[in-house]
């Protein structure tokens, strides 16, 4: 039998004049107890509106599986005239099906006073008030691999979803989010990026930093983009221009920093695509925005780098020789030159060539390995005009040398000169100076070096320097005693032995000695003869008698 909810205030009436005081009292508190209830189940069927806002009602009453690991909060009204509403902050989660509350299961309301369908009732209205209040979501340190957008469907107001290190790998967003302005999955473990755009219709911001991006599907003509942060993932030199070259008009922020950018030729086209971005400000940490140049532990500003390219590099690059060429450095900061230095390294690898190309300016290291490159390649080199002068590193390996001309005299060559597998024999006397002097690093194994006496290239001196040199050999011309041996291991004796007729001469100048040395000292004995007979004897010396 339900018990009729009546007024308290005809009950203690009823009872005032029959019974006592204090059992007067006791039915006055007995009827306050009543209305109470009765005002709560009002409230619940929606007879009675209490003076809470809705957005407090629906986080302090949060389904079990969300009142768990989220912790509810109310927004604030913004600045623009955005309503107010609710924020969850969810940690430790491994899937997002708790937030998929599926409004259709709710019951019809009856008039009932069971305490059961009462409670249930009030429940299913508080999800009610969530899924229309629940502006904002953020999910942190969570294990969930794949993010199904569709769990967050249910709320048709909400305008914010934040999911962060989360190991999410894989987003799938098959259903309208009407609402949704931004999106943040930073620091994730992403590797490809693909949104159907279509369905996320007022979408104005999407952080992407910090995930392990490669690729993207470029939709962005379904989009508008506002901001887009690209940062700290693992773009490089193979990135699809058409990622950036389709971005929306509507983009105002952009940040493509802390990337795996590699400062390659291939991405010259980043120049005439970020002019116009830059002008507008619209790329973020320009300064942080940075490329490694190939093959060295140093890096460039990427923007400054790409200018160089495809302003002073690429149009002078000899690629018909088949050549490339790549910067290694871009002076950054100018103090009081009005030029900014930059160096240009250039390889022409197995090009086939039988010349010198030209260089492009400021070319530091040229690599000409693997060519047909003689000694009548050189009488067509114009060492100035064609941009050889500040050359330190050269590499001439592999070719058909049989000499060293003096026009490499006038390059620098500070750095390093290669010249293994070639045809030479000897090395001029300037040039050996030249490379003991300035050179840092020599190479030049495998050639038929002709050993003699006064040949330079088994100079002491000039072998210290030679990285290679016990790779060095005598070549077919040397002396039969000395092919084919290591230079370094010949001795003094055996590059410059003595003639054999000197041997027969310093034997005759000995003899010879000893004759003098024995004529003076009987030369000396009969003196000293002579000398004692005329002291004792008071007789001169024959000699002197004749002579008188």
């Amino acid at each position: 039998m339900r018990r009729s909810l009546a007024h308290p205030r005809g009950i203690v009436s009823g009872v005032s004049s029959n019974y006592p005081r204090t059992l007067q009292v006791m039915v006055t508190i007995h009827g306050l107890c009543i209305a109470f209830l009765a005002i709560s189940v009002s409230s619940i069927r929606g007879n009675f509106v209490p003076n809470v806002k809705s957005e407090v009602e629906a986080c302090l009453h949060l389904p079990n599986p969300l009142s768990e690991s989220c912790i509810c909060s109310e927004l604030e009204p913004g600045p623009n005239g955005d309503e107010g509403g609710v924020e969850l902050a969810c940690k430790r989660l491994n899937s997002t099906d708790t937030f998929n509350l599926d409004s259709s299961s709710q019951p019809e309301e009856v008039e009932t006073n069971d305490i059961n369908d009462i409670h249930s009732n009030r429940a299913q209205n508080f999800h009610e008030l969530l899924r229309q209040n629940l502006k904002e979501i953020l999910i942190r340190d969570s294990d969930l691999k794949v993010l199904k957008l569709s769990d967050f469907s249910v709320y048709p107001n909400l305008r914010k979803l934040s999911v962060v290190q989360s190991s999410v790998m894989k987003v799938d967003n098959s259903v309208l989010l009407p609402n949704l302005v931004t999106l943040d999955l930073s620091g994730n473990k992403l590797r490809f990026f693909a949104l159907d755009f279509q369905r996320l219709p007022r979408l104005q911001g999407l952080n992407l930093s910090h995930n392990a991006i490669q690729d993207m599907e470029p939709k962005w003509h379904e989009t508008r983009l506002i901001t887009l942060d690209l940062s700290s993932n693992h773009f490089d030199e193979d990135i699809k221009p058409q990622i950036f070259t389709s971005l929306p008009a509507t983009l105002q922020s952009l940040d493509i920093s802390d990337n795996e950018w590699i400062c390659a030729p291939k991405l010259s086209w980043v120049h005439s695509w970020s002019e116009p971005f830059l002008k507008a400000a619209i790329l973020k940490n320009v300064s942080g925005t940075r490329c490694r140049y190939m093959d060295s532990k140093y890096d460039g500003q990427l923007f400054l780098v790409m200018e160089y390219y495809s302003k002073y590099v690429i149009p002078s690059c000899p690629t018909k020789d088949n050549c490339s060429c790549a910067l290694t450095s871009v002076q950054e900061k100018l103090v009081h030159a009005r030029e900014r230095f930059y160096s240009v390294e250039v390889s022409c690898v197995g090009g086939g060539l039988s010349h010198f190309p030209k260089l492009p300016k400021h070319t530091r290291t040229v690599d000409l390995s693997q060519n047909k490159l003689n000694s009548r390649s050189f009488s067509f080199l114009k060492v100035e005009e064609h941009n050889y002068k500040d050359v330190d590193n050269l590499t001439l390996d592999k070719n058909r040398l049989q000499t060293l001309p003096e026009k490499l005299l006038d390059m620098k060559l500070g750095l390093s000169f290669s010249a293994k597998y070639n045809n030479l024999t000897s090395i001029p006397y300037d040039f050996s100076q030249r490379l003991m002097k300035t050179t840092a690093v020599i190479k030049m194994s495998n050639n038929p070096w002709t050993c003699t006496c006064t040949s330079e290239v088994t100079d002491l001196n000039l072998l210290v320097k030679i990285r290679d040199r016990d790779e060095m050999t005598c070549g077919p011309a040397s002396d039969i005693q000395l092919k084919s041996k290591q230079i370094t291991l010949l001795s003094p004796e055996m590059l410059c032995p003595p003639e054999t007729t000197g041997e027969f001469q310093e034997l005759l100048l000995q003899v010879l000695c000893v004759i003098l040395a024995l004529l003076i000292v009987l030369v000396l004995a009969r003196l000293a003869y002579d000398y004692w007979i005329y002291r004792t004897k008071g007789q001169l010396p024959w000699l002197a008698l004749k002579m008188h």
